[in-house]
């Protein structure tokens, strides 16, 4: 679980993506209405008597989000609540975001990644940097028809390839499949996703499944203007 966690971190899947163009933050993970804050408690999964339970917490993010849709703050923290990271968000002026940097406890530079987009507001590429400003890595994006991201390639800053994650989506856009693919071609992982929806169809609990069996469960609180 806590390699999830940690590719998490680098690869923009927080809340996962789905849903018609692009119009700002939510719309591209897929989240509707006005939305203030979203609280997201990681924990382990565990089955119980034949019902599947939350374990140890792993995780809590805090995500916010300003009156136009777009994300201005993550902030991570351990099991224990205490600060892990905090990662901040800068925009162009059509309102894309160009620049998500993170930063540890102390303020330090983790990481760096910048995004460019297509006409229709969709991420088209993301190079990352190290906490020295070198070039790190580059990603690539692909979308279908319906606006969902299917596929995200990673490079290295040689060019050559590191990883390739695939995604299916449910008629409402919620994703549903993430296949990973080592730099060979080969398959080494396999998620199916569920979940449970509030009365604005957003996602308050998502239960991840490796091989059929449960690994974490996500517990969302969500704040709306």
């Amino acid at each position: 679980m806590k390699k999830i966690l940690l590719i998490l971190f680098f690869v923009p899947l927080l809340f996962g993506c789905g849903g018609d163009k692009k119009e700002n933050d939510l719309t591209e993970n897929n989240i509707k209405g006005k939305v203030k804050e979203i609280i997201e408690n990681w924990y382990d999964a565990k089955e119980a008597f034949g019902d599947l339970e939350k374990g140890d917490l792993n995780l809590k993010e805090k995500s916010k989000f300003n009156e136009d849709g777009n994300q201005t703050e993550r902030t991570s923290y351990n099991s224990d609540g205490e600060l892990e990271r905090k990662v901040k968000y800068k925009y162009d002026e059509d309102g894309n975001q160009t620049e998500r940097t993170s930063y540890n406890i102390d303020g330090e530079l983790i990481w760096k990644n910048k995004y460019k987009y297509d006409e229709d507001g969709n991420k088209t590429e993301r190079t990352s940097y190290n906490n020295d400003g070198d070039l790190d890595s580059k990603g690539k994006y692909k979308y279908d028809e319906d606006g969902n991201k299917t596929e995200f390639t990673s490079y290295n800053s040689d060019g050559e390839l590191i990883f390739k994650f695939k995604y299916k989506y449910d008629k409402d856009g919620n994703k549903t499949e993430e296949t990973w693919y080592d730099k060979d071609g080969e398959l080494y992982r396999k998620y199916k996703y569920k979940y449970e929806f509030d009365k604005e169809n957003n996602w308050i609990v998502q239960t991840i499944y490796e091989d059929e069996k449960a690994t974490s469960i996500t517990e969302r609180e969500i704040e709306y203007y």
